[in-house]
């Protein structure tokens, strides 16, 4: 009976292991990132373009290590990207309501001729604890 539950405890190991593999290869293959000590977070797409679902997909899987200290600031640089159809309203939505779960402030940096070049979240000094589903 042991080795029935050993086998089944190796079995979600492995399942868990899989996910874990799969969501990783997932991130690196579509975005770049980098996370500083004191919490500061640079993220690109890694290709041409992306679509407003790439990024609510990328915004979910962040979202778990997300907590009331970390992260303090989130530079999405899209300068070198197109958005799939121009839903640039849509990608800001989806953004600035990940800003509001962090209780931090959203704010759009535009080049020259309004193309958005990044999307800044930071938390305010005063931000509360991190809004939990």
């Amino acid at each position: 009976m042991k080795s029935e539950w050993r086998s089944g405890a190796e079995t979600l190991h492995e399942t868990f292991r899989e996910g874990v593999l799969h969501e990783t290869a997932y991130l690196l293959a579509r975005w770049r990132l980098s996370i500083s000590t004191r919490g500061c977070c640079w993220i690109r797409p890694a290709g041409p373009t992306v679509s407003p679902e790439e990024i609510a997909g990328f915004v979910a899987l962040f979202r778990r290590c997300c907590d009331a200290a970390f992260p303090r600031a989130i530079v999405f640089d899209l300068g070198r990207v197109r958005v799939v159809g121009e839903q640039w309203s849509l990608v800001y939505d989806l953004l600035q309501d990940f800003a509001r779960e962090l209780a931090a402030c959203c704010r759009i940096s535009c080049s020259r001729n309004g193309r958005t070049r990044a999307v800044i979240i930071a938390r305010r000094c005063d931000a509360g604890p991190v809004a939990t589903a």
